[in-house]
């Protein structure tokens, strides 16, 4: 497993016990297993097996993410880590939306000393259909050993999405301890129905430490992680590369190579189980209105009027969980207004609309969510209305 499992939140653990939160949203629950070789900054590389349970809330504007690990290196030593992060999203407003986030650490090597960190934050995302960004702004505390600190990043990102290929650039300047880097990170996702790729290019051109000396290494690195499913809820991920020290939440530099599977123990099934990352990145940004007819489902009941709001239509087509993915026609009932009546319980479902035999797209004002086949929307139908 990558470094990014490792840092983890322990929280996961109790929640993967617990089943399903008893919230309206969606809850999605797995846990990794694999082997890694892992060479930390100044000690040799080491093979490792490792255990990584994780928890994933959403609803329309609230995310919730838990994750734990227990590494164990063939020293008979142990690591355990653990990470939690919350993230509140705003109405849209046409173009922006502002996020209020948080995120928590910790982590303990054998009879090291423990440590962590606490970090609060604030972004304002800026958003077309395809193409967007964000500036934010994050700071906290961050403690390790008997030293304390007092972090402060600002990041500036770009972000752009064209049928099965994502690209994310970001860059932070972070202020820790008296001491200043820059990183610069390219991210790149590629998703089909039978393997999601996702590599990443980071390089600290930038460093400067307070009195001439520091702990903060600089240089280049790259990751990648391949993700090939083999049903709905079982998946092999395979990965490897090196990353930077991470002072901040300190997280050691290394170098990896690693294999496992991951098993997707609650939640909705995909036909990709998605690796955590930039997915988890585009999924934050929610619902846009772009354009595309508003969506109603009517009251509960054995059959349930799916609506949508089209003017100057000619044709419109949906597909989704409740057809199984199946292209479903609706029949205009009025002036811009379409409709078909189908069977649908209350949950969480996924839905893409189509105009005019055009491309798939999300209706209106529901959340998006970035799928291993692009975009899709996201609605929760209750047992009244929706």
């Amino acid at each position: 497993m990558t470094n990014r499992y490792r840092r983890a939140g322990l929280i996961a653990v109790v929640c993967l016990g617990s089943g399903r939160l008893p919230l309206a949203g969606q809850a999605t629950g797995s846990l990794a297993v694999g082997a890694s070789l892992i060479g930390f900054d100044g000690f040799l590389s080491s093979g490792a097996a490792v255990f990584a349970p994780s928890l994933q809330f959403d609803t329309p504007r609230l995310s919730l993410a838990g994750q734990g690990s227990w590494t164990v290196f063939e020293s008979g030593n142990n690591v355990w880590q653990a990470n939690a992060t919350a993230g509140w999203l705003t109405g849209s407003r046409g173009w922006w939306r502002l996020e209020l986030s948080g995120s928590a650490g910790a982590s303990k090597y054998a009879t090291e000393p423990g440590s962590g960190h606490l970090l609060a934050g604030a972004r304002v995302h800026v958003f077309s259909s395809q193409a967007g960004g964000w500036v934010g702004l994050a700071a906290g505390q961050s403690f390790g050993r008997s030293a304390l600190g007092f972090p402060i990043e600002l990041t500036m990102a770009g972000w752009h999405v064209r049928h099965r290929l994502t690209l994310v650039g970001t860059a932070t300047t972070t202020g820790f301890g008296g001491d200043r880097y820059l990183d610069l990170v390219g991210t790149m996702r590629w998703a089909s129905p039978g393997v999601e790729f996702e590599g990443r290019l980071g390089a600290r051109p930038w460093v400067r430490f307070a009195g001439g000396t520091g702990e903060v290494n600089t240089g280049g690195y790259g990751e990648v992680t391949a993700l090939v499913p083999l049903s709905q809820r079982l998946a092999v991920s395979l990965g490897g590369g090196s990353h930077l020290s991470d002072p901040v939440r300190r997280v050691l530099g290394a170098r990896y190579v690693s294999a496992g599977i991951r098993l997707k123990t609650f939640g909705p099934p995909a036909r990709v189980v998605r690796a955590p990352g930039l997915t988890a990145i585009m999924r934050r940004l929610g619902a846009t209105d772009n354009g595309a007819g508003r969506l109603e489902i009517g009251p509960s009941g054995p059959v349930r009027a799916v609506r949508v709001h089209a003017a100057g239509a000619a044709r419109v087509e949906l597909m989704g969980d409740f057809t199984d993915w199946a292209i479903v026609a609706l029949t205009q009932v009025g002036p811009g207004v379409w409709e078909v009546h189908l069977p649908i319980t209350p949950g969480i479902y996924r839905v893409n609309v189509r105009f005019d035999g055009g491309s798939w797209t999300v209706p209106a004002g529901i959340r998006i969510e970035r799928t291993e086949f692009g975009s899709v929307g996201v609605v929760v139908v209750s047992g009244s209305t929706n």
